[in-house]
């Protein structure tokens, strides 16, 4: 299920990355839907890759998906500097980590209840 889910998200940010759905003018047609989109994705992300990673945290605790995911959107929001049909966003990134602390703040409670 987890890797499922992961390779959905990965085809979205390709999809988007080629410029290729339609669905993104029903997403933005709405206001702030892809901001929402951005948050409820991430977070997603983070949670199904946590199961992929078996719950692994960090040296300091934080979840091991969330510093990974934290690396991978810091560098798929800044690559769309170089690409023609994409324009960065911090709004965007700032999203994305919100999606993403959300999810590690989740996952940080439930390994502290499991200890």
């Amino acid at each position: 299920m987890a890797a499922t889910y992961l390779l959905v998200i990965v085809a979205i940010i390709a999809l988007a990355t080629l410029g290729h759905g339609g669905l993104w003018r029903i997403i933005y047609a709405v206001p702030l839907a892809d901001k929402f989109a951005h948050v409820i994705l991430l977070a997603g992300l983070t949670l199904a890759l946590d199961a992929l990673v078996n719950g692994r945290c960090t040296a300091s605790g934080w979840p091991l998906a969330a510093t990974i995911l934290l690396l991978i959107a810091t560098f798929e929001e800044t690559l769309q500097l170089a690409i023609p049909t994409r324009t960065f966003d911090l709004v965007d990134l700032t999203c994305n980590y919100a999606g993403i602390a959300i999810a590690a703040w989740f996952l940080t409670r439930r390994n502290r209840a499991h200890a």
